[in-house]
């Protein structure tokens, strides 16, 4: 199956299952406390991702992360992040407002990725671009305007203050778990451990009950919550952004809203309104523009500006992590690990320069040098046709891909640019 496919598909179990999220709440545990249902919650889904992690590398990636550090600390921070604090900011916030103005604020991050996109990732962001995003951003408010009031009083400011809190804490985990190479299923068994555990000591320090009786609805409503939407939908979900990023995955999450209202109008017979069709051709168009404004892979600010000699003959570099997201070999894992990236640069195929040939040679620059019309052996078929697809090579074209970290990939390309550029016996 295609690379691609894979994230789709990724991304399509995804958004149903987030859809669901507040139908099966509804549903049951109505009766539970904010933390009480969290911590429960984050029992049942730490038990299922440590089981998924199994079957999906024995816990080997968990193992690897756990041995660094610097990245076990910025997992667990991201999973924090993302799970527990995240979620006590947005209950408080929804109660101290009501639904519908927490929707809308809590997925601003949407539009805090693409704001912080260039300085964090180093992804070039266009105007029309962040245009498309506030479009299909624009389509959640108008849906959520037709709930509850929208109006708001001095009172409620804290409570708008602790849902932007709650969106900064999504916005800032999307982008770590962009920015470090870990492993998504191993990082999502460690974020529901985590968060688990900050939940039991949180509510043991504040005095919160957690000693609670339970019916057979409130356990099957956790149970879907903990193990289909925090332990397979995260993992998916993070594997989905790893693939494709965190701008596109935000504008594809924008859709959770309409999916969530058509879902409770079949499952419980919520009534359906008509301007939510103007609200999904909004969406609709934002969707569309966003990938009609988009490159297929994020272009790459380069450290060195527009000066470089690769700029001047070929052009932009590209930002092609998400093409090894599921590569286990050994060499590149480790050259991918940290916050290193794999970059690619589209160069023509009769270059005077024999790269295939001979960019082995260049150890000095301490990264992994291949074209795809020369793989690196633990470089998989699908992840270079996936190279293919999104740099949007032609035929009479390749690229070369560097894997390291980014400075040492810049000055190889610059090299190696400016080598191919050289005319045929010239010095």
């Amino acid at each position: 199956m295609r690379l691609k496919t894979k994230g789709y598909i990724a991304i399509a179990i995804a958004v149903i299952e987030l859809a669901f999220l507040p139908i099966m709440i509804e549903i049951g545990a109505s009766g539970i406390g904010n933390i009480q249902l969290a911590f429960y919650i984050f029992m049942f889904s730490s038990v299922a991702a440590l089981a998924i992690g199994y079957r999906h590398d024995k816990l080997n990636g968990v193992r690897k992360i756990a041995t660094s550090r610097n990245m076990l600390i910025i997992i667990l921070i991201t999973g924090l992040l993302n799970d527990a604090i995240s979620q006590i900011f947005l209950g408080v916030g929804t109660l101290g407002t009501n639904p519908s103005v927490a929707a809308i604020v809590f997925r601003s991050w949407v539009i805090f990725v693409a704001l912080l996109s260039p300085l964090v990732l180093r992804q070039r962001i266009t105007g029309k671009q962040l245009f498309a995003t506030v479009l299909g951003f624009s389509s959640v408010f108008l849906i959520m305007a037709t709930g509850p009031s929208l109006s708001l009083n001095l009172a409620q400011l804290p409570f708008i203050a602790a849902l932007l809190i709650s969106a900064l804490c999504a916005t800032s985990s999307n982008l770590l778990m962009k920015v470090y190479n870990a492993d998504p299923v191993s990082s999502v068994v460690l974020f529901n451990i985590v968060s688990f555990a900050f939940l039991g000591v949180f509510a043991i320090s504040s005095g919160v009950n957690l000693a609670i009786s339970l019916n057979s609805t409130d356990i099957l409503t956790i149970a879907f919550l903990g193990i289909v939407s925090y332990a397979i939908g995260s993992s998916l979900y993070f594997y989905a952004l790893k693939i494709f990023g965190p701008v596109f995955l935000g504008n594809a999450i924008l859709t959770v809203p309409f999916l969530t209202i058509a879902f409770s109008a079949l499952v419980i017979g919520t009534p359906l309104s008509p301007i939510y069709i103007g609200a999904a051709v909004l969406l609709s168009a934002g969707i569309i523009l966003q990938r009609r404004f988009s490159s297929n892979a994020p272009s790459y600010i380069s450290s060195k500006g527009s000066s470089s000699s690769r700029n001047r003959s070929y052009g932009k570099i590209y930002d092609i992590s998400g093409a090894f997201v599921g590569n286990r070999g050994s060499e590149i894992r480790m050259n991918l690990s940290s916050s290193n990236k794999a970059l690619a640069m589209r160069l023509p195929a009769d270059t005077a320069y024999d790269i295939s040939g001979r960019i082995s040679n260049l150890s000095e620059y301490d990264c992994i040098l291949f074209t795809t019309a020369s793989p690196h052996s633990e470089v998989a078929s699908e992840e270079i046709e996936f190279i293919n697809s999104i740099v949007g090579l032609s035929r009479n074209e390749y690229a070369l891909v560097g894997i390291g970290n980014t400075k040492a990939v810049e000055d190889a390309f610059d090299y190696i640019a400016g080598e191919a550029a050289k005319k045929p016996g010239e010095a």
